[in-house]
């Protein structure tokens, strides 16, 4: 009951927000989407989305990473790079 009340709410919250689109699926995807749907007693755009919104945070972090990385030294040879250590001290 809970898990329906919350995916109802998800969507009177969230409808305004959405928009529609349509998705190719194999015969197969399709039915093992159904499966899983049926298990979680939710709908299969909610499946979607979730496994959509995990795929998403997993590309972002995988950017953030990158981006860290390419950061890292950076600041090598920069009169900063002494002000920081004072204040890194200072932790």
């Amino acid at each position: 009951m809970q898990n329906e009340l919350d995916v109802l709410l998800k969507r009177c919250i969230l409808g305004a927000l959405m928009v529609r689109t349509q998705v190719f699926l194999t015969e197969k995807e399709t039915r093992l989407l159904s499966i899983l749907a049926r298990e979680q007693r939710v709908t299969r755009s909610e499946i979607i989305r979730d496994a959509l919104d995990a795929k998403l945070r997993i590309s972002q972090h995988g950017r953030f990473l990158s981006a860290l990385k390419k950061a890292a030294g950076c600041l090598r040879g920069h009169p900063l790079k002494a002000q920081l250590g004072k204040l890194r001290a200072q932790w």
